[in-house]
């Protein structure tokens, strides 16, 4: 949401969409942020729909119990289509920037993952046509921006190198790391000197030096700490660091 306020601010059309949740509707609109409010269902229903000349034909193939099952025993599949939702959404709109809250880590990985594996596996026909076109736009100069945002502890930020290193081997290498919440830039940004502060916290701050230090993670944005509460406070404070991240390299 920080970053969407951001590219608001600069003056760009700007979506939100929480992919695998609902948003927080009230507080996008206090915001002023406009959102695409379809959510993994209601996208394969339109889809599937689509696909059929009937949207409420689409309704009553996807809650039916074998569809059902069939998108439990093929994770992705139901991910990968409200992605082809959303690539569709920015291919109407192209002066638009959609900002994604993307599954996590590994999640995401096998969203990546999902439309090489289903074009391998269904070989050829419609779906396979549209997963070619979902790829070639993703792949698209200036298409795709990746950011991954991890906490800084030990399994936050091995997972969030992992999805770094895979996304950097494939086509979809325009990736910003930010690392968020950390005690150590907070102490550094209120001029807070290391050995005034709590033993405990000390140890801490040591923790992710030492962190860092281990995972080579190469970090484009370090948030601090921040003890502010409201909710819609904060994403206005965090809104004005976004300009490091927002643009890659195209």
């Amino acid at each position: 949401m920080a970053l969407c306020l951001y590219l608001k601010s600069q003056g760009r059309k700007v979506y939100y969409n929480g992919f695998d949740q609902r948003p927080d509707e009230e507080l996008l609109k206090n915001l002023g942020i406009e959102f695409l409010p379809f959510i993994v269902n209601e996208s394969a229903e339109i889809y599937v729909g689509n696909k059929l000349g009937s949207r409420t034909l689409g309704k009553w193939v996807m809650r039916a119990p074998f569809f059902k099952a069939l998108f439990q025993m093929m994770p992705g599949l139901a991910s990968m289509i409200l992605l082809g939702h959303l690539i569709q959404s920015a291919d109407d709109a192209p002066d638009a920037s959609i900002v994604i809250d993307s599954p996590s880590t590994g999640h995401a990985r096998v969203l990546f993952e999902s439309t090489q594996n289903y074009e391998e596996m269904f070989g050829s026909g419609l779906i396979v046509d549209d997963i070619k076109r979902m790829q070639c736009f993703l792949s698209g100069s200036n298409h795709l921006r990746t950011i991954i945002c991890a906490l800084p502890s030990e399994l936050p930020l091995e997972e969030g190198k992992e999805l770094l290193d895979y996304m950097k081997r494939s086509k979809y290498q325009d990736v910003g790391f930010i690392l968020n919440d950390s005690l150590q830039e907070f102490i550094k940004a209120e001029n807070i000197a290391l050995e005034s502060i709590p033993q405990t916290l000390q140890l801490k701050v040591e923790s992710e030096m030492n962190l860092l230090r281990a995972f080579g993670v190469d970090i484009d944005l370090i948030l601090p700490k921040i003890t502010d509460t409201d909710r819609e406070s904060l994403i206005h404070k965090l809104s004005s660091k976004m300009g490091l991240l927002a643009y890659g390299r195209n």
